[in-house]
């Protein structure tokens, strides 16, 4: 497979997400980095976490959702 080819496998994938874009200042950047390479995986992971988390915290646990 040359450079640029994507694997059936991840054609496959289905990204249920949305992308978002957020300017931090630079010793965040650099903790998420050493975080990041800490743990073996990407930046954007470390931020999927920390707001997952930070949802959670900021969430009732018996919460009722609005219909959307």
């Amino acid at each position: 497979m040359h450079a640029g080819a994507v694997s059936s496998e991840s054609a496959k994938r289905q990204h249920t997400g949305t992308r978002i874009t957020v300017t931090v200042p630079k010793g965040d950047y650099e903790q998420v980095c050493r975080m990041a390479k800490s743990k073996k995986v990407s930046n954007a992971w470390i931020i999927r976490d920390a707001v997952e988390k930070y949802i959670q915290a900021d969430t009732p646990l018996f919460a009722v959702k609005e219909l959307r």
